[in-house]
């Protein structure tokens, strides 16, 4: 539902459909949550509130932000359901909705990359147009990790689609706790990490992101920090608040992707 975006990770942002049901500790404090349901009363948020469908304006807008891009020779990313999930198996999200969203506007528009991050990746199989056995060139699909429990729940099935050929990233936002990534970057192309931010933010700890970092230097793993958020400083190093790591800088320290 954006011409662009200020997520730091991509150029567009793009909403089918608006709603959700919060699934895991990352959830706590979803801003979707707050804004669409609590202050614009936009849909009722959790699995008794039906998904709503966003207007036919937003629809067109990534076949001509894929028309731009193929006039200038470029790539553009887009991030597919910042106001929801992807692959959320809610009832009221009809079988037409994802069947418009994925052959009507991910295939067709090849000047586009799709990022498709879920708390959801056991159902890719199901409803990814041909299962995960078929990649998308023009798809990378991504999982929320934000602690070692949901790491180990949803690395396998991170495993399963790089393993199958697929492009992959992981958002490490909001940071909940320590990950051992050297367990999961193996299946990764690409890590986001970010602290929690707003009234209720949950602090994280700066030496979570330098061992996020560090891991992605040992794998060579493209690594983007996105945003300190509320933190408490780490034991051996701590980051100021323009997201500079006091012995040198965390953005842009190396490429990212795509």
């Amino acid at each position: 539902m954006a011409e662009n975006t200020l997520i730091s990770w991509a150029q567009h942002t793009f909403n089918g459909w608006i709603g959700c049901t919060k699934v895991s500790p990352a959830c706590k404090n979803c801003y979707a949550e707050r804004d669409w349901d609590h202050r614009f009363h936009r849909v009722e948020w959790g699995p008794r509130g039906d998904r709503s469908l966003t207007t036919n304006e937003t629809w067109l807008k990534p076949l001509r932000w894929n028309r731009d891009a193929a006039c200038r020779g470029v790539i553009e990313t887009v991030f597919a359901f910042s106001l929801g999930d992807n692959m959320d198996d809610h009832p009221s999200i009809k079988p037409e909705w994802r069947q418009r969203f994925f052959h009507n506007l991910v295939i067709p528009t090849t000047n586009l990359e799709w990022l498709l991050l879920t708390k959801r990746p056991e159902n890719w199989a199901k409803f990814l147009p041909n299962g995960l056995e078929r990649p998308l060139p023009n798809v990378r699909l991504g999982v929320s990790i934000e602690d070692q429990e949901w790491a180990d729940v949803r690395g396998p099935h991170l495993q399963a689609a790089h393993n199958l050929g697929w492009k992959t990233f992981v958002s490490y936002e909001p940071a909940c706790g320590m990950v051992e990534w050297d367990h999961i970057l193996p299946w990764t192309d690409w890590l986001i990490s970010g602290g929690e931010s707003g009234p209720k933010a949950r602090p994280s700890q700066t030496d979570w992101f330098r061992d996020a970092r560090d891991a992605c230097l040992r794998h060579g793993v493209p690594y983007h920090h996105k945003q300190n958020g509320e933190y408490l400083d780490g034991e051996r190093v701590g980051i100021d608040r323009a997201g500079r790591l006091l012995d040198g800088v965390l953005h842009n320290e190396f490429p990212g992707a795509p």
